[in-house]
């Protein structure tokens, strides 16, 4: 017998229990960042592009915005050591581009493309990040905490291969 899991990851505040749900929060955090593919990041700051060393130079730049986010296309990020700002301030644009999308995989796919540049979970891009395809951007620059959350409904049993994705989420801090 196989047993399908359906998983949605999105960005969105806690939510209230009541009878047609359940939440539990699945993980404290996910770490996101900006992303772009290695090719494309040789680009950015030639030919008159703008290069990337704040947060509003992304204003100058393709973004691939995620329509999912709780805050919309304002994007948030907290600057670090060598930022070149006050360590610990916060800084938020509004990105725009020519592609909006409420799928992750299509954010990623877009990346892998060169289609522009991304807002996304650090575990999108893992792999990529490791065998250097994708450069993450801003480095000096933390983005704010996004809450994951596994929702499911109150009556419904949960199978054990989907209380182990849960506790695997957990474990892993994803």
């Amino acid at each position: 017998m196989t047993t399908s899991v359906s998983t949605r990851f999105s960005c969105v505040q806690p939510a209230a229990k009541n009878a047609s749900s359940s939440a539990a929060s699945a993980c404290p955090r996910s770490s996101a960042t900006c992303f772009t593919k290695r090719a494309s990041a040789s680009s950015l700051g030639s030919n008159g592009a703008v290069p990337l060393r704040h947060p509003d130079d992304l204003l100058a730049h393709n973004c691939i915005v995620y329509s999912e986010l709780a805050r919309g296309n304002a994007w948030s990020f907290v600057a670090g050591p060598g930022a070149g700002a006050s360590p610990g301030s916060v800084h938020t644009v509004r990105a725009a581009g020519n592609l909006q999308t409420n799928a992750s995989e299509v954010i990623r796919a877009s990346v892998l493309a060169g289609m522009g540049i991304g807002y996304a979970p650090l575990f999108l891009f893992e792999a990529e990040l490791a065998n250097g395809e994708v450069e993450r951007l801003l480095p000096e620059w933390t983005v704010q905490d996004l809450p994951l959350h596994l929702v499911s409904p109150p009556q419904r049993r949960q199978s054990a291969k989907v209380r182990a994705f849960g506790d695997h989420l957990v474990a892993t801090g994803i």
